[in-house]
């Protein structure tokens, strides 16, 4: 099946922050879905702001630095709609890329725990908040071009026109995608 794009694009990290192994490609592409760990507020959907959520993430952490996790925590629960494309991506290589097909849900399991290599970045508690996805790539596409889905270095971001033309260029090459 060859990719269509028609949506919005998004990336989701699949890697430790200091190394290239995708941590958390496996069980994205086994159980169908992309997800994030978290520093223990629980399930987002409680929270009314982003400003809510910063402050008991800066709790939490111990800090008073304010950080991007609540705006990419709102992002993915609120901005995020049925048939976006999600790339799963780390260090020039993407690992998968999917259609979102369910909306945001917390669900507290095993999968996930134990993965981070350290706790600061939010995998003690495995990685509950998800979304469905329908895998349409899941073989290793390397591109030194794709170096730019790197800016910024976030879990979790909206993809830029100059991302997404990037990426897009890539997939025609690789010959995985149905538009001119």
């Amino acid at each position: 099946m060859k990719l269509r794009i028609q949506r919005n694009m998004w990336k989701i990290s699949a890697s430790e922050r200091v190394t290239d192994k995708p941590a958390f490609w496996e069980e994205f592409r086994d159980n169908n879905i992309i997800a994030f760990g978290t520093y223990g507020e629980g399930d987002i959907q409680h929270y009314d702001n982003v400003s809510d959520l910063e402050k008991k993430i800066s709790e939490l952490k111990n800090t008073k630095h304010s950080s991007p996790t609540a705006n990419f925590c709102f992002e993915f629960r609120d901005e995020v709609e049925s048939g976006d494309i999600v790339i799963v991506y780390a260090r020039k290589t993407i690992f998968g890329i999917g259609y979102v097909i369910s909306g945001y849900y917390y669900k507290e399991d095993e999968l996930g725990k134990g993965k981070g290599e350290k706790e600061e970045f939010g995998y003690k508690d495995g990685i509950p908040n998800r979304r469905d996805v329908k895998w349409i790539v899941t073989n290793s596409i390397k591109d030194e071009k794709l170096a730019i889905l790197s800016k910024p270095q976030i879990t979790f971001f909206k993809l830029n026109k100059e991302q997404e033309k990037t990426v897009i260029k890539v997939l025609k090459k690789q010959q995985i995608l149905d538009r001119d």
